[in-house]
C-alpha cells in the first residue's frame, strides 16, 4: 500500500485540517477543552456528568495540585498548579 503524504501551508493548518473531522462528525460529541479542565475542572466536569446523565456529588471532586513533573525527569522548571493558574490563568468574564 503506498504510503500518503500530506503537505500543509503551516503548523495552524495542520491543526485546523486535524481538527475539522472532529467538528464535522455526524455523530452526538463533546468537545472540552484542556485548558477548561486546567482552570475550572468542576464546572467543566459537572454539565458533562449530567449530559451522560448523571450528576457530580458536592465534596468529591479532587485537583491535584503537584507538578506533574520532576527535575529528575530533566526539566529545570516545576511548575504546579497553583503556580500555573497565577502564571497563565485569568479571572473569566
Amino acid at each position: 500500500q503506498p504510503k500518503r503524504v500530506y503537505k500543509y501551508s503551516s503548523l495552524p493548518d495542520l491543526w485546523n485540517r486535524w481538527y475539522r473531522e472532529y467538528v464535522d462528525a455526524s455523530l452526538p460529541a463533546v468537545l472540552v477543552r484542556y485548558e477548561d479542565l486546567l482552570f475550572d475542572p468542576e464546572r467543566t466536569v459537572a454539565p458533562l456528568c449530567t449530559c451522560a446523565g448523571g450528576r457530580l456529588r458536592n465534596g468529591t471532586f479532587r485537583t491535584v495540585e503537584d507538578a506533574a513533573k520532576t527535575r529528575a525527569a530533566g526539566h529545570r522548571t516545576i511548575t504546579d498548579r497553583s503556580s500555573a493558574l497565577s502564571k497563565y490563568g485569568s479571572e473569566r468574564e
